[in-house]
């Protein structure tokens, strides 16, 4: 298990007395900065040497932005742009502790996703992707910040190493909480980015 599933670990947001609502990221959200051992995390993405180092540059300075609306049930996202294409976009909707969703990684290949609480705490939303490499992320606050870290895992879950942790800054004021939806998770409608190193091609609706 990631040491991120910790409850110590559970909650970066500063907190008042008595305050046990869940985390809730909504908002709007702009990536600012992107590290962590990126090479390890390609490589086991099985991506050449002269591949990742151009990947790495391409995720260092990638435009990325998410709008986030978000209840202790459900967690829904609209992300815009992607490694070497700003243009990408992608719209989904998990039930947290619900059924799997598939969704498009950055590469554009299609992986199944589903979300659980890490612990106890509801402070930190964990996403459990299901590809050729299976990947563990997570989601909480760092101070005002929003932090997105991935790690490459083994069909059981458990981390092999590589990671991206990605800093998101808050755009705008946050919004008013919004009721639980009745509706079953809608499906992603997406546009997909070229992988590193090949052409753009374009995925059917």
């Amino acid at each position: 298990a990631s040491p991120e599933d910790s409850p110590k670990n559970a909650d970066h947001r500063p907190r008042e007395m008595g305050d046990t609502k869940a985390l809730d990221l909504s908002g709007e959200w702009k990536l600012v900065q992107t590290d962590g051992d990126l090479d390890t995390f390609f490589k086991n993405l099985g991506y050449s040497w002269v591949v990742r180092k151009m990947a790495i540059m391409v995720m260092k300075g990638m435009f990325k932005t998410e709008k986030i609306q978000m209840t202790e049930d459900e967690f829904h996202c609209i992300e815009t742009g992607a490694p070497m294409n700003k243009a990408f976009t992608q719209t989904y909707k998990l039930k947290i502790g619900g059924e799997k969703i598939e969704i498009l990684e950055p590469s554009g290949k299609k992986v199944k996703v589903s979300a659980v609480w890490a612990d106890n705490t509801k402070q930190k939303l964990k996403l459990v992707i299901e590809g050729e490499v299976p990947s563990v992320g997570y989601r909480f606050f760092e101070g005002d910040k929003m932090i997105v870290h991935a790690h490459c895992a083994d069909k059981n879950g458990q981390l092999i190493g590589g990671d991206i942790r990605s800093v998101y800054e808050r755009q705008g004021p946050k919004p008013e909480p919004q009721a639980p939806s009745s509706q079953a998770p809608a499906a992603p409608t997406q546009t997909a980015p070229p992988a590193p190193g090949k052409e753009e091609t374009k995925v059917p609706k």
